[in-house]
């Protein structure tokens, strides 16, 4: 299978539940294909409170013509998952798309998306959903794979590396860099941590804080989150442990 998937075409397949399936059906999103402006990964690689990406340590960075295989396209404020969303109603307009970005850097996102759109809620990031034919998007413009240096019994970024030779693609694959020093041995440190704990987990922030095999380093980091992205947090520990840390433990 050569293609982006939609969470429909992954069914059969094995892949990491995510929390918003359920939610994702009822609001006919289930079939689209969802892509980012933004990468998720690097707020936490330089340094911000965030954490790291929520839907895995395996980017996928396509250039913009990947949409021309796309039926229609739709750039949304509103979280997909979100109970109720509106998929045609949220979409921006085009003419209202280059409002999105700084006049002065062309390719940053504006830092207040909220105020520009006089939104009380918002995305992190905007959303793309894309409907397209097979419910999937070609690889063909895939660009490179930047990988979060997991490693365990075995390291991610040589699975995944191995994995893209085997399939005789010629698709640069990177380890992510961290602008900020300590947050690779924080990576590590949540690896080796989440390797033990199996969802489903009530509260895997709290179960951090709490014990005595978790750094201060870390502790501080925990506690510093907003509950924005505590919640992300329970996301990120949740999928990564379902998902990333079982092929290399």
């Amino acid at each position: 299978m050569r293609v982006l998937p939609s969470r429909k075409i992954l069914q059969g397949w094995p892949h990491t539940p995510f929390r918003t399936d359920e939610q994702d059906k009822e609001n006919g999103v289930w079939d689209k294909v969802f892509l980012n402006l933004t990468d998720f990964g690097n707020f936490f690689a330089c340094g911000s409170k965030g954490t790291p990406n929520p839907y895995g340590p395996i980017l996928l960075v396509f250039s913009p013509e990947v949409l021309r295989g796309a039926i229609d396209v739709g750039i949304c404020l509103d979280s997909a998952g979100a109970a109720g969303f509106d998929r045609q109603g949220s979409a921006l307009c085009l003419k209202d798309v280059p409002r999105l970005f700084q006049n002065e850097k062309p390719d940053w996102l504006k830092p207040d998306l909220a105020t520009e759109f006089c939104r009380s809620q918002y995305t992190a990031s905007p959303e793309i959903s894309v409907s397209a034919k097979g419910d999937s998007l070609s690889l063909d413009h895939l660009e490179k794979i930047i990988v979060d240096p997991y490693a365990l019994a075995r390291s991610l970024t040589k699975i995944t590396s191995l994995t893209v030779k085997r399939l005789a693609e010629n698709i640069k694959v990177v380890e992510r860099i961290y602008r900020k020093g300590d947050r690779q041995e924080l990576v590590m440190e949540l690896a080796k941590f989440l390797s033990f704990y199996v969802p489903p987990v009530k509260s895997y922030k709290v179960l951090m804080i709490n014990s005595p095999d978790v750094s201060e380093e870390m502790k501080t980091w925990l506690n510093s989150l907003n509950p924005r992205a505590s919640k992300a947090f329970e996301d990120f520990a949740t999928y990564l442990t379902l998902g990333s840390l079982s092929f290399i433990e």
